[in-house]
């Protein structure tokens, strides 16, 4: 199970920043089932400088948030992969939170070898 800083990752890049500062130290080891999850756990809302509608409004639209590298990851799949790995693409394009951290748990090859850092990257660069 990852823990709440790691779910934090899959948020863009600034609300990210925003959810570890407001995370005490000591919760950010704390495992959590999903970045919902990790959102509800991880501080007091009320006590943020964003406030509570803020982050009721990140944690309602979580399922609907991926990142800009993700996205690109997503891209290769769909332009370098074969008709199994699109199919997995595009239901991670359509999947909520909890899906797509299952399918990316899944296949983690996948999202190692067509992301930022793999193979498919370095062949387009």
């Amino acid at each position: 199970m990852k823990k709440i800083k790691e779910h934090f990752t899959d948020l863009p890049d600034d609300i990210e920043a925003m959810a570890l500062a407001n995370t005490p130290a000591e919760a950010l080891d704390f495992p959590m089932q999903n970045l919902r999850m990790a959102i509800y756990h991880a501080f007091v809302w009320s006590s943020s400088p964003q406030g509570l509608y803020f982050w009721v409004n990140i944690a309602d639209n979580c399922a609907y948030v991926i990142k800009e590298r993700d996205m690109r990851t997503l891209d290769r799949m769909t332009r370098h992969g074969g008709s199994f790995l699109r199919s997995i693409a595009e239901a991670a394009r359509v999947a909520d939170s909890i899906n797509y951290a299952a399918l990316k748990d899944a296949f983690p090859g996948y999202w190692m070898r067509y992301g930022d850092d793999g193979i498919f990257a370095r062949r387009e660069s």
